[in-house]
């Protein structure tokens, strides 16, 4: 009523200012409310100029007298106002009129940008709401899959006669990339593992799971082969992933009567191996990450573990971890081992996470931390 009008339209603006869609409309009774259109040039001038635009008669208004869809309408008199969110065009709000004794001037225009500014309000507060409500839900199906991932990890070690072992991880994100497992076989082996998914966030996490679940199906067989059964994870998770979707790992067998230990490196950092007499060796990778081909050949190594030897295995988020100048990198890994041979497995690596984070000063993680120590003590 305060502005005679037979088309009132509210319309969004598209994220990338290309499009405009009707949100809200009065319009003449009869209308098809499927087929409004708004001239393209009026929406450009208001996207582009960020100005209101008053068209008092459109047949003598050298900006639109061409426009042959504004000529067409009908319309004798319209305007439109910009609804504006700090400086970005949310949206339009747009009347207009075929009736000749209906013309708009200055003051409906101003009464008209008072409107648009309360629309762009409510709009903007609904806008939020929305955006609130959906990270809310995001943020729940995170910590459920978090919640998921870390019950599928081993939380308690199994107790082995003779050793000691203990696991940690810190993820980057609530989900991560990172896994280890621990299995006590059931021909008396124990099965140790650590890898590295390639990216981050819920797409690592679901690789994770995935490999974790093809391995764990595999320790369940007899006589579990490492060789054949890294062979055939790789291939799985070729054959049911993305291109570049892989992992690297290190996955060993320890046998607890002999200490001797049969591993794969698949790419991954090498662990550390620290002697009861100081002396360090590193596990070598004895082949590429798995999932990144069909072809790969991967080779079993062994050592042997007499007591007081260790074995530490990490993901790259360890020698990674970047406090803004340098990172935490691997002569300072090396170095706190060697310094670390009379601890036992858990004080070593609770100790390691303390000094990463010293190093780091505060910074947030860009990457997921995973460890795990196997020592060998008198029995």
């Amino acid at each position: 009523k305060i502005i005679p009008a037979e088309r009132l339209m509210v319309l969004f603006v598209t994220e990338d200012q290309l499009e405009v869609y009707t949100v809200a409309s009065i319009l003449p009774e009869g209308s098809n409310p499927g087929k409004l259109t708004l001239s393209k040039t009026i929406v450009n001038e208001i996207i582009t100029n960020k100005n209101a635009i008053l068209i008092t008669d459109p047949t003598k208004d050298p900006r639109f007298a061409e426009q042959q869809s504004i000529i067409l309408s009908e319309m004798k008199s319209a305007m439109a106002v910009p609804l504006f969110d700090e400086g970005k065009v949310l949206g339009i709000l747009y009347a207009d009129t075929t009736r000749p004794m209906h013309v708009y001037n200055d003051d409906y225009l101003r009464v008209m940008a008072t409107f648009g500014n309360i629309i762009a309000s409510k709009l903007l507060n609904y806008a939020l709401l929305n955006e609130r409500q959906e990270k809310e839900v995001i943020k729940a199906e995170l910590d459920r899959a978090s919640s998921i991932q870390k019950s599928l990890l081993v939380t308690r070690p199994p107790e082995i006669d003779g050793y000691d072992v203990f696991a940690f991880q810190e993820q980057s994100r609530s989900v991560g990339g990172d896994l280890y497992d621990m299995k006590l076989l059931n021909d008396g082996r124990f099965l140790f593992m650590v890898a590295d998914v390639s990216g981050k966030g819920m797409g690592a996490a679901l690789l994770m799971s995935n490999i974790l679940a093809s391995f764990r199906i595999l320790y369940e067989t007899e006589c579990m082969d490492l060789k054949k059964a890294v062979e055939m994870v790789s291939l799985q998770l070729f054959n049911n992933s993305l291109p570049g979707d892989f992992a690297t790992l290190f996955i060993g067998i320890l046998d607890p009567a002999t200490g001797k230990v049969d591993f794969v490196n698949a790419g991954h950092n090498p662990p550390l191996l620290l002697r009861n007499d100081g002396r360090m060796e590193k596990l070598e990778p004895g082949g590429t990450m798995i999932g990144a081909f069909d072809f790969m050949i991967w080779e079993t190594d062994s050592t042997q573990l007499s007591v007081g030897d260790l074995i530490f295995i990490f993901s790259d988020g360890v020698t990674e971890a970047d406090n803004g100048d340098e990172q935490f990198g691997d002569e300072r890994t090396e170095k706190y081992i060697l310094e670390s041979s009379k601890s036992n497995p858990k004080e070593i690596i609770l100790q390691l996470m303390t000094d990463i984070e010293t190093f780091m000063g505060g910074a947030p993680h860009s990457d997921d931390i995973t460890m795990l120590a196997l020592k060998r003590r008198e029995i």
